[in-house]
């Protein structure tokens, strides 16, 4: 009776863990800009793959493009409060353009 509670105490919280490290896919495209808005001004921002991909940011706003050749890669940012940010990055024909980022348990999530 003991394992079984242990067995499914693990279970329960491998799986917790497992849903918080997911990172949120962002949507690129060469013809159109995909945005990102923050909930607090921007102080770093890198792009795993910057040969295939074009970023720039203001406050809290950061701008994204990519081309057909870009493979999935990562989108780093940090804001002036210290929150840090990690995403996927991926090329799709038609993308979602505008991504608004909340904090929420220290994770971030988008606000459709």
């Amino acid at each position: 009776m003991l394992l079984k509670k242990v067995f499914i105490t693990m279970t329960f919280l491998l799986l917790v863990i497992a849903l918080s490290s997911q990172q949120l896919t962002i949507e690129v495209c060469e013809f159109k800009t995909s945005h990102l808005i923050f909930p607090d001004r921007i102080i770093y921002a890198d792009l795993g793959d910057d040969e295939r991909g074009l970023f720039d940011f203001s406050e809290s706003m950061l701008k994204i493009k990519g081309d057909s050749t870009m493979r999935q890669t990562n989108l780093t940012v940090i804001t002036e409060n210290q929150d840090y940010y990690s995403f996927q990055v991926q090329y799709r024909k038609y993308p979602k353009l505008n991504y608004f980022i909340e904090k929420t348990n220290n994770t971030p999530a988008i606000n459709h």
